[in-house]
This record gives structure tokens, sequence and C-alpha cells, in this order.
């Protein structure tokens, strides 16, 4: 009888590239292990609640054995001291596989964030390259990107919140409209946006214009790694100023700072405050899958039509409206029993509230 041919045996992967070909969720032990060969990386010696200890790009990174987020924030505090090393704290997340938790690399009052291992260690991989401080600037972005605990593939300032586009937004009428945009793109900005239709043209000047049915919507200026959207030139002038006087002089209503497939938008000529300050950015190859549809803000519905600031001016609206019904319950539901119980206090105390001097001590 022929003897069935035994599988190969399993090996154990080590190298931090080669690692992400495995199937299995990768963990915060494989994690240290694969940081292991990164260039310059070194251990260093670990205590209080933390199991092993690298540093990495002048970034410390460390395994704790704690999950609980005052035990972890004690951790951070007690190893770094007020120390110049910047530290990141990592242990796995016991609710989700191939997910750890992270704190710092700012500070011990950093929000604890839920990020895929594997994620992390692409992020990582990377910091060897950079200078200390673009080290930690970058760490510190692309953690916050990645987060689960927020929506991962979206950072968002100014151009609405992440309430609106993590909860409002699907529960709305527009969700099934974008729904049915979403692009099957996941690569690089260009196909993104070549997937909604647009015509992507090179500029004379420096990056590309986006028109949809020969009209200019967007200049997008593709930049090397996704640091470089807060990165001053060489004259100290930072990107998105630059890239919205382009947008003026081509006449186009957003420009676009994009790597790989990520892609800040910026309106070119906002209604109120300034143009560099507010931004919605969105990452094809982050966000989840029940997150998907809000790439459709990308498309040409939502760019070239009135699809964005009709977007925007419902948000506005309903920030109105949130702020009137919360003036409208203070006056009618909380002011009235107060008062009620103020004058009993006072009639209590035997002091007149119809005094002006009474009345100066009560404020």
């Amino acid at each position: 009888m022929r003897s069935r041919p035994q599988a190969p045996p399993r090996v154990r992967v080590t190298s931090a590239r080669a690692r992400r070909w495995t199937l299995s969720p990768l963990n915060a032990d494989e994690l240290f292990e694969a940081l292991g060969v990164l260039p310059g990386a070194r251990s260093v010696k670990a205590s209080n609640g933390l199991g092993s200890s690298r540093v990495l790009a002048g970034v410390e990174v460390a395994r704790a054995e704690v999950v609980d987020e005052r035990a972890l924030r004690k951790a951070w505090r007690e190893r770094a001291k007020g120390g110049p090393v910047p530290l990141l704290v990592v242990v796995d997340d016991p609710e989700r596989d191939g997910a750890v938790r992270t704190l710092g690399p700012l500070g011990a009052d950093d929000p604890v964030r839920v990020v895929e291992a594997d994620d992390l260690l692409r992020v990582l991989e990377e910091l060897p390259s950079l200078s200390k401080l673009r080290a930690v600037r970058e760490l510190a972005e692309e953690l916050d990107r990645l987060d689960r605990t927020g929506i991962a593939g979206l950072s968002v300032k100014g151009l609405g919140t992440e309430h609106l586009y993590g909860t409002r937004l699907p529960g709305s009428p527009r969700w099934s409209e974008l729904q049915g945009l979403v692009p099957d793109a996941r690569g690089s900005w260009r196909e993104v946006l070549e997937s909604f239709g647009y015509e992507v043209e090179r500029l004379k000047r420096r990056g590309y214009l986006a028109r949809h049915e020969g009209r200019p919507v967007a200049v997008v200026w593709p930049l090397n790694d996704p640091a470089a959207f807060a990165r001053l030139d060489h004259e100290g002038r930072p990107p998105e100023g630059l890239l919205v006087n382009d947008c003026i002089h081509e006449g186009a209503s957003y420009g676009l700072l994009a790597s790989g497939a990520r892609l800040r938008r910026f309106r070119a000529q906002p209604q109120q405050g300034s143009a560099v300050s507010s931004y919605l950015e969105l990452d094809a190859a982050s966000l989840a899958a029940d997150h998907r549809p809000l790439l459709g803000l990308l498309s040409p519905a939502y760019l070239a039509g009135d699809g964005f600031e009709g977007l925007m001016r419902e948000a506005a609206a309903f920030g109105a409206e949130l702020r009137e019904r919360l003036d409208r319950s203070i006056r009618e539901d909380v002011l009235p029993p107060l008062g009620l119980e103020l004058g009993r206090w006072a009639e209590g105390e035997g002091r007149d509230l119809s005094d002006d001097e009474t009345r100066g001590e009560r404020r």
C-alpha cells in the first residue's frame, strides 16, 4: 500500500517581512521576535510589569504583562519616569485575535488603542529609516490611523467628525447610495480615483489633476510616505498650503495629498476657517468592509457634485439643532428645579434672595 506523503514540517518564521505571509494572526510575542531582526534594534532590560523591551530608531517598544488600563498606565509611567526615550507599550488584546493594545509613544495619558499586530509591525519596520523625531511622529500618526477602537483607515479634522462618519452617516439614507459607489480598488491612489471614472492627468508644474466629464475636480499631490503630509519643504512651507494654491490656479474645488492608497482631502475654498486646518483622510487599504462605503465620499457625486457640501450642511444643521435642544433642556428641565431647591435652601437658612448682596454670594 502506497503511503501518503508527509506534510513538510512547520517552520517558525522570524523574519519581520516574511512573517506577513503566514496565515495565523500575529501576537505580541511574535511581534517582538520579528522586531529583533530589524536594523539597529537592541534589547534592553525590562521590569515593572513589562516582560521584554527593545529600542528601535530611538523609540522603546515594550511588551506588557498586564492588560488592565490602570495597570498599563502605571507600567508606562514607572518605565518612562520622564526620560528622553519615547515609549510604546504593547500587550495582546484579549478580545481580538491578532490585535494588540498600545499605549504611547507620547505620554501615559495617550489613549489606549487597539491595533492589528501585523499593521503595527509594518509601521515599526519603517522606523529605522527615519530620524528619531520623524519616527516618533510617524508612529503616533499611524497608531491613530490604525486604531480599531475608532475607525481604522479614517482620520478627520474639521470636515465632520468620527461620530458623523461612524454612526450618523451609516444610519442615514445616504449610506445605501455610498454602498453603491464603493470601488474594488485597494491599491494606489490613482487606481482608487480611476475606479470612480476620473481622468487623471499630469500637471506641468507638479502633481496631477483629476477631472470628471472634462471639469477639474481635484489637484493630487503624491508623496512618498504619509509622514510627508505634515512635513515642511526647504522653505518652511507646509504641503497643504501649496496644494491649495495649485487648486485655486487650476480651478479645482479640492486638493488631495496622496500616499499609497491613502488620500487626505482639503477644501480649496472653505466657507469658514482656513483651508489647511481641516481635512478628511481615507485609506482604501485599511478601511474595514463595513466602513468601505466611506470611499464613496471621493466619488464624482461627492466631489464634482454637491454631495459632500450637502453632507457638511446636514452635519452643521444637526449640530445647531443639538445645541438648541441642549440649551432648551437646560432652561426648561434643569434651571427651574434648581432655582426651586435654591429658594428652599435660602428659606431654611434665613437668607433673603431678593437682597442683591445675598444673590451675589450665591453666584
